[in-house]
């Protein structure tokens, strides 16, 4: 008896095309933010140190020492990225654009005062005349730099005047150009924000603790009032902040690049349903020819008989299903 014996299995090929999209309504609410723990550490930081500085009886090195390390480490600890020059640039408005510039020049401020603080482990090298020129640096307030007219700004146009709903408008219809959500834009947006306005602040409190150290002058005045405006501030932006959050999308699109490259921006899936003939001995490990096509509605292929027909095509490894019966010979092309 012969044990090949003629049929075939018919299914249908379809390719497809995977493409990236995220689809997602669900709303939650807005947790505390990264920044907003840094900021509650380093006012409870700077509470402690002007406690210190209270004390009667402390060494002007002792103090020094202190506020200095004290700072070098929560700037190291904290504050590891920079304001990105062009981020936020579909924010296509004059004040921001006057707003990026000053949080640029912040940022670079902060990053001379973090690298002189590196620079300078011993406290006992630091040249007094640089910690003043820092000092003077950033406590300067004139029509070229002020650090409190910064901070008003700031609040003026993102809260009073709200470009954070205007933020949150234009990241929703640019979603192709930011590849956020608009929610994510605007949490980008406002942490960003206030991690650069704490450092400026940071570096006020460093500059007026410097100061009274060198026998500048007092400065609580000046330093509570600071406080109370920047927590005042604070309150007003994450409460505007929230409400925005809230009604920002959660919707994701990775949109079409502008050339398909396969392996790079997409995936293609082949093969993975399609017309297969086989013989029923390469059906079954008894190697036997005796069933008909409803025994084999669901099985695979088992070896491949004597190296027919079977090794001149590439075998199957997955399923095999629907077996059909073709009562008749038959040319094969392999494809």
């Amino acid at each position: 008896m012969s044990t090949l014996c003629n049929f075939c299995i018919t299914l249908t090929v379809i390719g497809l095309i995977l493409t990236n999209a995220v689809f997602s309504e669900a709303r939650v609410e807005v947790p505390e933010l990264q920044v907003d723990a840094i900021r509650y550490e380093y006012i409870a930081l700077q509470k402690s140190l002007w406690l210190y500085l209270d004390k009667e009886g402390t060494s002007k090195n002792a103090e020094f020492r202190k506020v200095y390390d004290s700072h070098r480490k929560f700037v190291n600890d904290n504050f590891q990225s920079n304001f990105e020059v062009g981020r936020y640039d579909i924010l296509n408005h004059y004040e921001w654009s006057l707003l990026e510039r000053d949080l640029l020049q912040i940022d670079r401020m902060f990053d001379y005062y973090q690298n002189f603080m590196n620079e300078h482990n011993n406290t006992a090298e630091v040249n007094e005349r640089a910690i003043l020129d820092i000092c003077e640096t950033v406590l300067r307030n004139d029509n070229v730099f002020s650090m409190s007219r910064i901070f008003q700004e700031l609040e003026l146009v993102m809260v009073k005047q709200t470009l954070y709903y205007r933020a949150m408008l234009e990241s929703t219809d640019q979603i192709c150009h930011t590849q956020q959500s608009a929610q994510q834009f605007i949490y980008s947006l406002y942490s960003d924000i206030a991690l650069t306005e704490l450092k400026g602040y940071t570096m006020m409190q460093f500059s007026w603790m410097m100061l009274r150290i060198y026998g500048k002058g007092n400065f609580s005045q000046e330093v509570e009032l600071m406080r109370m405006d920047y927590v005042k501030r604070t309150e007003r932006a994450l409460k505007l902040l929230r409400e925005v959050m809230r009604r920002a999308d959660r919707i994701l699109w990775r949109c079409d690049p502008g050339k398909f490259e396969q392996g790079k921006n997409y995936d293609e899936v082949t093969r993975l349903l399609q017309g297969y003939i086989e013989n029923e001995v390469d059906l079954n490990k008894e190697e036997t020819c005796r069933e008909d096509c409803a025994f084999y509605q669901s099985t695979r292929s088992e070896g491949c008989f004597k190296d027919l027909y079977c090794a001149r095509q590439p075998r199957c490894s997955g399923k095999l299903y629907h077996c059909t019966y073709v009562d008749a010979d038959m040319w094969v092309c392999p494809a």
